[in-house]
């Protein structure tokens, strides 16, 4: 009886061992967590103050640059306007999305008009090959 109560006592002792080597290690993966975690703060500190500098920079630039083409739009529809034969402005997609002021004046048309597709505006007026066949049928 007394063998077992020393190997129990061994035990228990041998556990306690354990039991404080674990918390230990546990310990000190938290300590390492806590350090990780300060690094990391540290970082997002410095970081933060350089991102919303260059977003600024940014902001600023694109401002520049929307200001820089809505001034040379303008320019250039000055230019269109003081042409004195009708102009008219055709994009990718096949609409027209200006008209000069002679152009308006010699189509009938306003700005409220735009844009208007190719062959809707063929079809407005109208416009026709000498045979009859559309100039320029819908779709193509």
């Amino acid at each position: 009886l007394q063998q077992l109560v020393r190997l129990l006592r061994t035990l228990r002792l041998a556990l306690a061992d354990d039991l404080l080597v674990s918390q230990q290690q546990t310990r000190t993966h938290l300590a390492t967590m806590r350090a990780i975690d300060n690094v990391i703060d540290g970082l997002i500190l410095l970081v933060t103050p350089v991102l919303l500098v260059l977003m600024y920079r940014y902001t600023q630039r694109r401002d520049q640059l929307t200001q820089h083409v809505l001034e040379r739009q303008k320019q250039l529809t000055q230019y269109l306007e003081a042409i004195p034969e009708g102009v008219v402005v055709m994009n990718t997609n096949r609409q027209i999305v200006f008209v000069n002021g002679a152009g308006n004046q010699l189509l009938s048309t306003t700005p409220d008009d735009l844009p208007i597709d190719l062959a809707d505006w063929a079809s407005r007026f109208r416009k026709s090959e000498a045979d009859g066949a559309a100039l320029y049928p819908a779709g193509e």
